[in-house]
Formats: C-alpha cells, structure tokens, sequence
C-alpha cells in the first residue's frame, strides 16, 4: 500500500507526466548540472517554465538553483514565466502537482517559489 510519498528524485518526473500535453509548461529537474540547467531555462521556448528542486539536492546545489528563480524570471520576462518547487524530505506527489498546478495557472505569478514539505 502507497503513503502517497514518492522518492523525490521521481516527483520531477511526476510533476512532467502531469503536464505533458501542455506545450506551454515546461518542467525542469534542478538535479540536473547547473549549466544544462540554465541553458534549458534560457533556451526554452515554453510560457511558463516550472523548475523542481527536490529534497535530495545538495545545499549548495538548491541554493543556486532557488536563489537563480527570481533573477531568470526578470531577465526571461514578461513573456515566460519562471517559477520552482521546493521540496521537503516528506513531499508527497499529489500535493507536489496540485503546487506545479497552481503556480502554471497563475498568471501574474513569475520568480516564486513554493514549498511543498509533506
């Protein structure tokens, strides 16, 4: 039986498989190597760009990623919006979806950056 948490590596993964057939949202892991990162952020052709920094980030590594949301959404805007997930150690995947879900829907909403712990 299922508690409802995924191992945090995959909950980019689930937050991608929730948007899949939304060509406007693209959803990036932070695990990935800080300048593949910034170039897919860069480069990205998708209105609104969801980044995910899951629990098992290493400190340094999440706070480059999470310190970089506010500044790409000013350099990337008004036309994309950039906005990230952080997650906790507990984070389960529906509340992780239903977060992505709120911040693509939100229409003024670009450089935040929500947490979701459990």
């Amino acid at each position: 039986m299922s508690d409802g948490h995924t191992a945090p590596a995959s909950l980019a993964q689930d937050v991608a498989s929730a948007f899949e057939n939304q060509p406007d949202v693209d959803v990036i892991d932070g695990a990935d190597e800080r300048e593949a990162l910034l170039d897919r952020i860069r480069s990205g052709a998708a209105r609104v760009t969801i980044i995910v920094a899951g629990a098992d980030l290493a400190p340094l590594d999440r706070a480059t990623v999470l310190t970089s949301i506010p500044v790409l959404a000013i350099e990337l805007g008004p036309d994309r919006r950039i906005v990230a997930l952080d997650l906790g150690s507990t984070a389960g995947k529906s509340a992780t979806i239903d977060a992505a879900r709120f911040l693509a829907s939100a229409e003024s909403t670009t450089g935040q950056i929500l947490t979701v712990s459990g």
